[in-house]
């Protein structure tokens, strides 16, 4: 049993048109790289299940655009109001971002510049702690050109 039928609960196989298809043999193999003797995944790929997947494809095609109106509206209307609320809501995360890179390069600017030592503090500091100290100007330039 490979580890992929223990957590799928069956074997390789392909989804198609709304039915899994399973893969015998093992003529493609994925092995753990932790563990090389542990099969993950293993089948033979069947160019019939090829030819299903694209004669299933051109059926739903056709029966979506010979629904003129009803569910492909529908789906079409949901769907711009889905990226409409994803695009307001990034563009308000970019603003929130700036404001918080603006803040943080008020409030971490004077505070490095107030250690005498700044040398001996930045070997202190964790390696992304420095990173953060030396580039959060740059990142706050740069979010904020996207957020205009």
């Amino acid at each position: 049993m490979t580890a992929s039928e223990a957590i799928l609960g069956r074997g390789a196989a392909d989804f198609i048109d709304g039915r899994w298809r399973p893969l015998a043999g093992d003529g493609v193999v994925t092995r753990n790289p932790a563990r090389p003797d542990e099969v993950v995944w293993a089948g033979t790929p069947d160019a019939a299940h090829a030819e299903e997947a694209v004669d299933a494809a051109r059926r739903a095609l056709d029966g979506y655009r010979a629904d003129a109106g009803g569910a492909r509206r529908t789906l079409e209307r949901v769907s711009a109001h889905v990226l409409a609320s994803v695009r307001r809501r990034s563009e308000g995360m970019l603003l929130e971002l700036a404001a918080f890179f603006d803040a943080l390069e008020a409030d971490v600017g004077p505070q490095v510049v107030a250690v005498e030592d700044l040398a001996s503090a930045r070997r202190g500091l964790a390696p992304w702690l420095q990173h953060v100290v030396e580039g959060v100007g740059q990142r706050a330039r740069m979010v904020r050109a996207v957020a205009k």
